[in-house]
This record gives C-alpha cells, sequence and structure tokens, in this order.
C-alpha cells in the first residue's frame, strides 16, 4: 500500500547553533535566528551548509582569510553588534522611564484634584530646576511627556488599570458588602456613588470605589437600584450572590420599607440582605438629645454678641491680646457641622475669665456667667461634649468596620478600648476546625461601618468640578474620584509596557 511522504518540520529537528560557527563564518544567534555578522542578514535555518553557502557566495573576500584572521574579524563585528544593542537598549529603557514618570506625575495631579494642564506648569518647573541643578539631564526631563491631553489620557489608562486589578481581586472574594450615597454636583446633576468592601480567605481587606452613576432623571429607590445592578455587571462583572450587607445614610428612597433601593435589590437577588444606617448619623443624632440647651443658648448669645460687629471684635481680640490669653478668639458655631460644638465649648471655657471681664461695662448683662449651677453645667457639657466628639472622629476613616464602629460607641459607653485587631485572631484559626465560625467572622469584617467613605468622596467630587471645571466630563471624573480614593498602586511597569513609548511634548 502506497502512502504520502510526510515531510519534516525544521522543528522536528532540535537542531542547535553551533558556537565555532562564529569564528568560521562569522554568524551569531540573536534573537533565536542565525544573523549574519557583515551583512546581517537573518538566516532560517541552522544548518552548516546554509551558513557556508551564505559566507562564500556573499562575503567571498572573507571568506579568503586563514583562520586566526578570521577570528580576529568575528571578534571586532561581535564587539560592534553588542555595542549597537546596547544604544537600542538605552534608548528604550530611557523612554519607559519617561513614560512611567508621566504616569506617576499624572496620578498625583488626580490625586490632587489639580486640573489636566497644571502637567505642562509642572514640567516648566521641573526643567528650571534641572536647568540650574543638573544641566546635562536636560534633555532626558524634556522628554516627559505631560500636555493637557496627555495627562488626561494617562489618567484614564490609570483608572482603567486600577479597574482590572479591583476586579481581579472581587473574583477572590468569599463575602462583600455596599455603601451607597447620592448628591449632586455643581451642575445639579444626582450622582450614585458605590463603593465594594471584599474579604477573602486571607482575611485581607479591599476597599474601593466600585463606580460613580450620573442619574439625569428621577431618583427613586427603583431607579438607585437599577443603576446600582447595571454598575455592579459592567464594572465588575459579580452576581449578588456573596452580597452580605448593605450600608445606606438612612434615606427613605435608598432604605424605604416598600420603595426603598434595598428593598428593590433583595426582590431581584430572591433573599434579605443585612442593611444599616450609617452608624455616625445615629452618633450624632443621640449627641443632639443632651438637655444642656440653657447651656448652648448663652454661649451663642454671647458669642454672637463679640463677633457680629467688626468694631466690637477687633476690640475683644486686642482685649485678649493685652490679658494674655491662652487663646486669640471664640469660634463660629454651625450647627450644621459635627463637631463644631465641641470646640465652640473648650474655646469658650478656656476663654470665660477674659469674657466675664469684657462684658462687665456692656450694656447687655449675663447673669448666668457669675451662677455656680450654670458654671457647673456649662463644664460638664464641655467634658461630654469632647468625648462625643472624639468617638465621632473614631467612627470617621478609611478602612472602618462595623463591627469595630460598634466596639467603638460600646467602649465610648463602657470605658473599654477598642478591640482592633481582632482579623489576626481569626486567621490563626483551624480553618477545619472552626469553618463556622471563620465564616461568622469573614461576613462580619466585610460589612462597612458607615457611609463616611462616600461623603469624603463627594468632597472630593466638588472639590474637582467647580466652577472652572464644570464642562469637566462624568468619564473623566469618575477617573480621578478612583484614583483619589484608591488604595491599591497603579502597575506602572504594565501601563508602559502597553504604550509605544513615542516622545510627544
Amino acid at each position: 500500500i502506497w502512502l504520502p511522504y510526510k515531510k519534516r518540520k525544521i522543528e522536528s529537528e532540535h537542531r542547535v547553533f553551533n558556537t565555532e560557527w562564529t569564528n568560521k563564518y562569522l554568524c551569531t544567534v540573536s534573537k533565536d535566528k542565525i544573523l549574519c555578522l557583515v551583512c546581517r542578514e537573518t538566516l532560517a535555518v541552522p544548518k552548516e551548509y546554509n551558513l557556508r553557502r551564505h559566507f562564500e557566495t556573499k562575503h567571498p573576500n572573507l571568506a579568503k582569510l586563514n583562520p586566526n584572521e578570521k577570528i580576529i574579524k568575528a571578534a571586532s563585528l561581535v564587539k560592534n553588534l553588542s555595542g549597537e544593542q546596547q544604544i537600542f537598549k538605552k534608548v528604550s529603557t530611557e523612554n519607559d522611564t519617561v513614560t512611567k514618570v508621566s504616569f506617576q506625575i499624572s496620578k498625583e495631579i488626580a490625586a490632587a484634584g489639580k486640573c489636566f494642564p497644571e502637567g505642562e506648569f509642572l514640567k516648566k518647573c521641573m526643567l528650571i530646576a534641572v536647568s540650574e541643578l543638573c544641566p546635562v539631564k536636560r534633555g532626558i526631563f524634556e522628554n516627559v511627556s505631560l500636555s493637557r491631553m496627555t495627562v488626561q489620557r494617562r489618567i484614564a489608562d490609570i483608572s482603567t488599570n486600577l479597574s482590572d486589578q479591583l476586579k481581579q481581586r472581587v473574583s477572590e472574594f468569599c463575602f462583600y458588602s455596599l455603601a451607597m450615597d447620592e448628591s449632586t454636583d455643581l451642575k445639579d446633576t444626582a450622582s450614585l456613588l458605590i463603593f465594594i468592601r471584599g474579604i477573602d480567605k486571607n482575611l485581607e481587606i479591599t476597599e474601593e470605589l466600585v463606580g460613580m452613576c450620573s442619574m439625569m432623571g428621577r431618583t427613586t429607590g427603583k431607579d438607585i437600584s437599577s443603576e446600582v445592578i447595571k454598575c455592579m455587571n459592567d464594572k465588575l462583572g459579580v452576581d449578588f450572590t456573596n452580597l452580605v450587607a448593605i450600608c445606606t445614610d438612612g434615606a427613605p428612597a435608598m432604605c424605604g420599607k416598600n420603595v426603598g433601593a434595598v428593598t428593590f435589590l433583595e426582590e431581584f437577588i430572591g433573599r434579605q440582605i443585612t442593611k444599616h444606617h450609617c452608624i455616625i448619623h445615629q452618633q450624632v443624632l443621640c449627641s443632639k438629645v443632651l438637655k444642656f440647651e440653657h447651656v448652648m443658648s448663652v454661649v451663642v448669645s454671647i458669642k454672637n454678641l463679640i463677633r457680629s460687629r467688626g468694631l466690637k471684635h477687633r476690640t475683644f481680640r486686642a482685649f485678649l491680646e493685652g490679658e494674655d490669653a491662652e487663646c486669640s478668639d471664640l469660634i463660629y458655631h454651625t450647627e450644621v457641622r459635627w463637631l463644631s460644638r465641641g470646640r465652640v465649648l473648650q474655646r469658650f471655657v478656656a476663654l470665660k475669665e477674659e469674657i466675664a471681664k469684657f462684658l462687665e461695662n456692656g450694656p447687655i448683662k449675663f447673669p448666668e456667667l457669675e451662677n455656680e449651677s450654670w458654671n457647673q453645667d456649662l463644664f460638664f457639657f464641655c467634658d461630654i461634649t469632647a468625648h462625643l466628639n472624639d468617638l465621632n472622629i473614631q467612627l470617621q476613616g478609611k478602612k472602618s468596620t462595623y463591627i469595630s464602629n460598634v466596639c467603638s460607641s460600646e467602649s465610648f459607653q463602657n470605658e473599654i478600648e477598642t478591640f482592633q485587631k481582632s482579623a489576626d485572631f481569626y486567621k490563626s484559626l483551624d480553618d477545619e476546625k472552626y469553618k463556622n465560625l471563620i465564616e461568622v467572622a469573614l461576613k462580619t469584617f466585610s460589612i462597612f461601618g458607615s457611609t463616611y467613605i462616600c461623603e469624603q468622596t463627594f468632597s472630593i467630587m466638588n472639590m474637582n468640578k467647580n466652577k472652572q471645571r464644570s464642562s469637566l466630563t462624568d468619564d473623566y471624573l469618575e477617573d480621578i474620584m478612583k484614583i483619589s480614593t484608591s488604595n491599591m498602586t497603579p502597575e506602572y511597569d504594565k501601563l508602559v509596557a502597553e504604550k509605544r513609548c513615542n516622545i510627544s511634548h
């Protein structure tokens, strides 16, 4: 029976380059190919016959050299090739470096809330500095691309990289929770912030911004829940199987019993979710039930009397300076600001004697300043408010967990130290023996303690989208906020590798 002839493949022969061929035929290996050192032509098949034929046909004059002359010639050609490769490698490395610097500076511009054209200003400053300090390196600094459009592209690329990292981490989450809040920007556009907090099997916690959703129409619970579902699917590609809890600001549109966003999410998922009101808001409401209005009203009246008129205010400050007082002025009290009352009371108590002396000859009298019972209430109210302020600050900040905030509240009531490192305890437990306990710990540590991170991000949003930058698009605003709030480090080397490293302006 006749069988067709099967051709051999070059790869199946496993041919290797013989180092003796370098001196014999003036060739070498470069990037897995045979390279002629004379004409720089590449040969596909590493066969001696092919090399000899090329050498004798293309370079007959060199083929007539004796062996010693060929060795000298080969060494010279190898040295020249190595020098050329080093030059190209140096240029390539330099291009990669300046591109990486461009990414790093662009990241800092976004994190600081600066405008994109700030890159050009920074480059001018760098060139001024390097011209005086190290003129020979000026050329390298000139190659750093920091134009407005370049910074804009760099920020978008960094944001995409951070999103890719988050997507990878989310795939490793055992459980996660969400924090949501809604506010309006300078143009009265409703913006919904969605943060995710997850925990992996090693009890490593990740807390990042998933996205900012601009809601042009209504902001009902149904609309908010639809945006959350769409954002989670588009940005992370995850389902809600491991969702443990949702933290909101307590608004009816968020957690209303019948038409709240959380209610619609529960219907979509098909099960109940642990939902809780931001504990910071609850703490502030509790602090307002203290029955000390008779103290605060007098303090505010005295403060307004002194600071309401410019002449009296200047006279009071000059009086304090002459008395060598501990402080130089009173503080305004704003009911909206949660921490205002504590600072106002502390400053008032510090200047109480000077205030009483200043008001002695005034037309309006405040007999409470001489009343012992009122003064006792003042000192007590000042002390307890200071403690409430300390508690409020403890409840704020990134990476605060639900359990840590509850512990902070309980420690304030019971005067015990907050149990801060409980996660380390669960890491030491045996996975099989304490499986259920570890699962409860994973769920608990994945819960947001408050919506403080959302409120902080809204401040960043308002700082960036101001009157001077009102035309900033939602996509670029989201990129800026993602960079500003992220705890992850951009993969600069990966970003540089994806670029062609062409030097622009």
